[in-house]
């Protein structure tokens, strides 16, 4: 990872508010911490570089101690993220989790659309890594069929989700099984200097 700063914010149940409860420079190994966390309050962590895309990383809340926790980014415009198209007006987020998304069994909404089908995310695919933005940035979505360029990839699928960069973004996922729904809202930050992982 380049060298950068990482800022801890903690947000608040509705995802609007942050505040500002650590930072740690970020050499190249991506180590940092410890930060003292509470265990009923979200996290979004803020990987700052220069001349790149700040990435936001959230997870639900943190249960217990974490001395490991991963945030998943790439070299400013290598891989999968430099095929995100970006802008002012729509948000570019990647939904991930450890568990495959199966179509038909589990559900995920984006701003209460239901972005998961068998065109995208079938159960042979093992999805496990989402990546969602406004394909062509002309305001509209299309989930007729994935995004070939990260559908071409093992465990990875993408879709042409149009996500308005106001306010903010609720990513809501239901697991199969269990029926466990988690909410995540997040701001809707503009793809144009900003990126979001939502960790489930």
């Amino acid at each position: 990872m380049p060298a950068g700063t990482l800022q801890v914010w903690a947000l608040d149940a509705l995802g609007g508010r942050r505040r500002l409860v650590a930072t740690a420079a970020l050499a190249g190994d991506g180590a940092f911490g410890p930060v003292v966390a509470d265990g009923g309050t979200r996290y979004e962590f803020a990987v700052v570089r220069a001349g790149a895309a700040t990435h936001h990383c959230h997870f639900t809340p943190f249960q217990r101690t974490d001395r490991l926790i991963r945030l998943l980014t790439s070299t400013p415009g290598e891989g999968p993220g430099a095929l995100v198209e970006t802008g002012e007006r729509h948000a570019a987020i990647v939904v991930s989790r450890d568990k495959e998304w199966w179509a038909g069994s589990d559900r995920l909404r984006i701003n209460g659309l239901e972005v998961l089908n068998e065109a995208n995310s079938p159960r042979v695919k093992r999805v496990i890594g989402i990546f969602a933005f406004d394909r062509g940035s002309d305001g509209v979505t299309d989930l007729t069929a994935p995004l070939p360029e990260f559908y071409a990839q093992t465990f990875i699928t993408g879709m042409d989700v149009y996500i308005p960069a106001r306010g903010r973004t609720v990513v809501a996922a239901r697991e199969r099984g269990t029926g466990t729904l988690t909410v995540l809202p997040i701001p809707a930050w503009p793809s144009s200097g900003h990126r979001s992982t939502v960790n489930l």
